[in-house]
């Protein structure tokens, strides 16, 4: 994690102070205000620092990411009633005042947590719900990237007809974040009818029941 937060601390950094040295030479041009030398020279000096800091982390940081490798769960579940809700639980490991964003993650004292989950809804055939969870991630090697998506925490919740998606995973403290992505395709009956919750929108990717209602 050291070197991933250097990678964007450094990059950000070094967009900033180009974007500021922009700023300043546009202000040159339109009025008779001077950046003082000495100012001038501290921020390229540290512009050129953060783009060697930032191309050096992420050359030693991408072997992390050379091999991917998935871990797949599949379960299924009678449900009997006609309309079957599709709905986002939040998670309490989230409510942390010392929460911080790393990236594509945000830690806290109770482990990293992201939310690169996808759910694809299909039609179908069965008489069964069906859930199909696939945990993928990258590492070293193919072994390393299933070691590393095994240690994902991530569980659905089914009550009567409603079905609940977490809305972020969890890696425990001592494990690493290596791009870990959740997908959910969930099978359901094609003669039922399916409601989603609207905090669901940008986690949905494929609905194949056309006539879906969006819970308000």
């Amino acid at each position: 994690m050291f070197f991933a937060g250097l990678t964007w601390f450094s990059g950000i950094t070094a967009i900033f102070l180009l974007l500021l040295l922009a700023l300043f030479f546009i202000i040159r041009i339109f009025s008779d205000y001077r950046l003082k030398p000495y100012l001038k020279r501290s921020m390229w000096a540290t512009t050129f620092l953060c783009i060697i800091f930032f191309i050096g982390s992420f050359l030693f940081h991408l072997p992390n990411y050379s091999s991917n490798g998935s871990i797949k769960e599949s379960a299924t579940y009678a449900i009997s009633d006609n309309i079957i809700q599709i709905n986002e639980s939040e998670s309490d490991f989230l409510d942390d005042g010392h929460t911080i964003s790393l990236g594509n993650v945000v830690a806290n004292r109770n482990g990293l947590f992201g939310d690169n989950i996808v759910v694809n809804l299909y039609k179908s055939d069965e008489s069964q719900v069906r859930i199909e969870k696939e945990i993928s991630a990258s590492g070293n090697s193919r072994s390393e990237a299933k070691k590393i998506a095994g240690n994902t925490s991530i569980s659905e919740n089914i009550n009567g007809n409603i079905i609940s998606i977490p809305e972020v995973y969890r890696i425990s403290k001592g494990n690493k974040y290596r791009g870990q992505r959740v997908t959910y395709s969930i099978y359901i009956p094609k003669n039922k009818e399916v409601e989603i919750d609207k905090n669901m929108y940008w986690t949905i990717w494929k609905n194949e029941f056309k006539r879906e209602k969006n819970k308000k």
